[in-house]
């Protein structure tokens, strides 16, 4: 499994990548049957800050994408 990681309007520190990579290989189990039937697993992950037009304070997103090949 590989897993790609993006961080858009912030940087993406070693604790967002250990928070991630523990999040995403939860699934394995399932990403594992997938992968022995000779699938090739692929998880694009961006963590990314809003624009700073909010007043409130910082708002902050994840999209998680996985394909399956």
């Amino acid at each position: 499994m590989q897993i790609n990681l993006l961080g858009k309007n912030m940087e993406v520190t070693e604790a967002i990548r250990d928070y991630v990579v523990k999040r995403v290989t939860n699934l394995g189990k399932l990403l594992s049957r997938i992968e022995e039937g000779k699938g090739k697993v692929m998880v694009n992950f961006e963590v990314g800050k809003s624009t700073n037009h909010h007043k409130s304070g910082d708002i902050f997103h994840a999209d998680c994408l996985i394909k399956i090949d």
